[in-house]
């Protein structure tokens, strides 16, 4: 895969509900009472139905991807203590994003104020309340996908070959004769047992495509193993994992896609004793338009040497390496965006199984303190979001963008394979479960000085 600091493709999604004990103790004392008297007042169908209905509903459903069902008062006060350990914990809802950061169009978490609240309730003994006292919750951030223009299916059923994880890269034809713009997505899973999470990728005409279906034609049976990535030049185009939903783009953006392309889609497998053999043939459906008001462009964003031999060095046995970078995009790309204004209308973080926690981050010109656009205190792999502002961030001429990652190398952080822990050793980026990366990547568009949309190319 092709890398560069700033170029076309990308990462990204997700949502479950896993799960403990816990025992209140009682008090004499009349504050103690009266605190626990008000707190009784919060109710399953008043506070807490509205709140899993919300965070928790989109995957743990029948045939959801959860393992628990959580649609009724009576199967989730059968699950309230494990509910409890993994909220507090965070564990669940996913949404390894700090709200604090910055707000998105979308949080699938939960606020501090909504976990006191399930975790009152479980203490007071989960109380039912009266359903009349329920009230549907508000429905926000994006609506849906608004419209289906093209929906592409895998070619066959693929049964994983590989477990606990597989990741498989299936290739498939661009049926559109024409200049197309991607304007909105949704992924329609066919097995929701097995599929984890979906990235959506362009490869243009030429030998990108050229390489994906060789890709293919090399590995037997349908698609081919894809760790990394793709494994050949290519734009991300759309993320998908359980919990959430289908979307159309900022409005008046899209990606573009030529005759010609191929559509990569890579899956990620997830397979347990229970799930082994099964198959599954997903598809994708895309929203398309003729024109949009500013082409958009999925970036990849990283240090320039990263990628180079030696370029991201993380020792072994160390347990806190820290890379970061940080640059001006117009001062590197002058002949592109020249005095335009980059829109930023969201971002992702993407390392591999030895990343602790990173940060993306904004510094205008001339400033010192960074802004803060993503940052993932406890990064987990299994659960990669991309995440689009409420606001876009409006990047001018001299404004920079960072990324800083840490990465933990030590012995006790090592993978266990056939049960056996691996040995710590050097490690430097790649596309291999072996190798790291510190990769940010934007959905960008762009606008003239007087703030009017144009091609940021």
């Amino acid at each position: 895969m092709k890398q560069n600091m700033l170029r076309w493709g990308a990462k990204i999604s997700i949502l479950f509900l896993a799960v403990s004990f816990a025992f209140v103790g009682c008090s004499d004392n009349s504050e103690e009472q009266k605190k626990q008297t008000n707190n009784q007042a919060i109710t399953y169908h008043k506070d807490v139905r509205p709140l899993i209905e919300k965070k928790c509903n989109n995957c743990h459903k029948k045939g959801g991807v959860g393992p628990m069902i959580f649609n009724t008062y009576d199967l989730l006060k059968q699950s309230k203590d494990a509910i409890k350990a993994s909220i507090v914990a965070k564990r669940m809802p996913p949404w390894p994003a700090d709200t604090a950061c910055r707000e998105y169009d979308e949080n699938k978490g939960l606020s501090d104020e909504q976990i006191k609240t399930i975790t009152q309730w479980v203490d007071n003994g989960a109380p039912e309340g009266d359903e009349k006292d329920y009230k549907a919750p508000e429905v926000s951030g994006p609506k849906g996908l608004s419209r289906v223009d093209v929906s592409l299916k895998l070619p066959e059923p693929y049964t994983p070959k590989l477990a606990p994880d597989d990741y498989h890269c299936f290739v498939l034809d661009w049926p559109e004769k024409e200049k197309m713009y991607v304007t909105g997505f949704n992924f329609k899973p066919d097995n929701k047992a097995i599929v984890h999470h979906v990235i959506v990728y362009i490869a243009p005409p030429g030998s990108a495509s050229d390489k994906a279906v060789q890709r293919d034609k090399d590995e037997d049976g349908v698609g081919y193993t894809c760790y990394g990535g793709p494994r050949t030049d290519a734009a991300m185009v759309a993320v998908w994992a359980p919990g959430l939903d289908g979307r159309d783009y900022p409005k008046g953006t899209g990606i573009k896609v030529m005759p010609g392309s191929k559509v990569i889609l890579q899956v990620h497998y997830n397979v347990n004793p229970a799930t082994k053999g099964q198959k599954d043939q997903s598809s994708v459906e895309l929203k398309l338009d003729y024109e949009v008001d500013a082409e958009a462009y999925v970036t990849f964003y990283n240090g320039p040497t990263w990628t180079k031999k030696g370029g991201m060095p993380i020792p072994k046995n160390k347990a806190d390496v820290m890379h970061n970078f940080s640059t001006a995009p117009h001062d590197v790309y002058k002949k592109y965006f020249g005095d335009k204004r980059i829109v930023v209308h969201g971002a992702s973080l993407h390392m591999h199984q030895l990343g602790t926690k990173g940060t993306m981050y904004y510094t205008p010109k001339g400033g010192s303190s960074e802004q803060c656009l993503v940052n993932i205190p406890k990064w987990d792999f299994n659960w990669q979001f991309f995440y689009f502002f409420d606001k876009p961030l409006i990047v001018n001429p001299g404004d920079q963008l960072g990324i800083r990652c840490h990465f933990n190398n030590s012995q006790s952080n090592q993978p266990y394979v056939n049960g056996k822990q691996k040995e710590s050793q050097y490690v430097e980026w790649g596309d291999g479960t072996d190798d790291e990366m510190c990769l940010g990547t934007f959905y960008i568009s762009c606008q003239n000085p007087d703030g009017t949309p144009t091609n940021c190319l």
